[in-house]
């Protein structure tokens, strides 16, 4: 796979292209790139590529990912985003790490939460600031926004048990604390993001009116109805959980009935997404890439399968990768390829709608 730099003016001859909303590719044709951006127009002294055997489509964004970690990795963050970058992927929205970090590589886009916010004696402290009370939740959502800081993440439920089918943990923040932290949160300029499992927590999480529920197990169908209604978008994260059981090292630490318990919450959630892609959710993917078993880059490829294989279309897929991917991270200008966005293109052999497994060897990253 190739990084390629475009030139400040360049004519990309293409064989086929996927703008990253229809619901078919279209081409042959000549896409026409000008100081960074999607032009109408060819450039007069333009860099001619040669892509017509190739199809053209968005670069791809992960919605969820720990750049930090894994914590005891061997591998360099400059490592980490080159993995990311020559999966395809140009962009991505940091989760949280126990340190905080504002990360920052020219070759990527970041979009940075530098740590999220948990309730002190509650799951979320490897990756989050520890708060005991509503104050000290709002002096801190005040202090990352200073520092630059460009969403929060709120750590509002625990992670679902894989020793009893169904159970979520209790709650850390009551419906008036996630209220302040969401309006406050809003006030400074910064979209929410919000870990929630469990019925009560995603409920909770929308009436707070958080911009996206991530991971969201065991929520009720009504409940995502109340995600569509009220236009809130859903990263269900389907890669974390599934590498439990793909994963020998990891499976091999599974007891029976543990086994049986994830794939029973995994068939729950994939049932949760396809009835969402019916509904019209607002469907992102994300990976958790840096929690255990789950690799940077190569990972969002595992997790628009996923996507296909619960339901959705391979266009909702890969739009949940690419235009709204883009909405849900607050990217602007691009995920989309149209006059006026930004140039950052992948080039793959093959229709991706109707092979999404050809994203695991793309021929070229183009970045302006």
């Amino acid at each position: 796979m190739r990084i390629i730099a475009l030139s400040k003016e360049t004519t990309i001859n293409y064989g086929a292209l996927w703008n990253g909303i229809d619901t078919k590719i279209a081409g042959p044709g000549s896409l026409f790139t000008r100081a960074g951006l999607i032009s109408e127009i060819p450039g007069c002294k333009a860099t001619s590529l040669d892509f017509n055997h190739l199809t053209l489509m968005p670069a791809m964004i992960d919605c969820h990912v720990h750049l930090a970690m894994p914590y005891k990795g061997s591998d360099s963050f400059a490592e980490r985003v080159n993995k990311i970058l020559m999966s395809g992927v140009a962009a991505v929205r940091e989760a949280g790490s126990r340190k905080e970090t504002f990360f920052c590589d020219p070759r990527l886009l970041i979009a940075n939460c530098c740590r999220a916010i948990s309730k002190k004696g509650h799951y979320g402290s490897n990756l989050s600031i520890e708060v005991s009370s509503l104050p000290d939740a709002l002096t801190e959502i005040n202090r990352l926004a200073s520092q630059g800081a460009q969403h929060l993440k709120i750590v509002a439920s625990d992670v679902f048990s894989f020793s009893q089918y169904g159970k979520t943990g209790p709650l850390p923040f009551s419906q008036n604390e996630l209220i302040a932290m969401t309006k406050l949160a809003k006030k400074l300029g910064l979209a929410v993001m919000a870990h929630a499992n469990g019925d009560e927590a995603v409920r909770r999480c929308i009436a707070a009116g958080v911009n996206s529920i991530e991971h969201g197990y065991f929520m009720q169908e009504k409940t995502l109805s109340q995600l569509v209604k009220h236009d809130i978008a859903w990263v269900p994260t389907l890669t974390p959980v599934a590498v439990h059981l793909n994963n020998p090292q990891l499976s091999s630490l599974l007891s029976p009935s543990e086994k049986e318990i994830i794939s029973r919450s995994l068939e729950r959630q994939n049932k949760l997404i396809c009835l969402g892609g019916a509904l019209g959710a607002r469907i992102g993917a994300g990976t958790d890439a840096g929690a255990k078993g789950v690799p940077h880059g190569s990972c969002l490829i595992g997790e628009i399968k996923l996507l296909c294989q619960a339901g959705l279309t391979g266009a909702q897929a890969l739009k949940a990768a690419t235009s709204e991917a883009a909405k849900i991270c607050a990217f602007d200008n691009i995920g989309v390829i149209q006059p006026g966005y930004k140039a950052l293109l992948l080039a793959v052999k093959g229709n991706p709608l109707l092979q999404p497994e050809i994203l695991a060897e793309p021929e070229a990253l183009l970045l302006h």
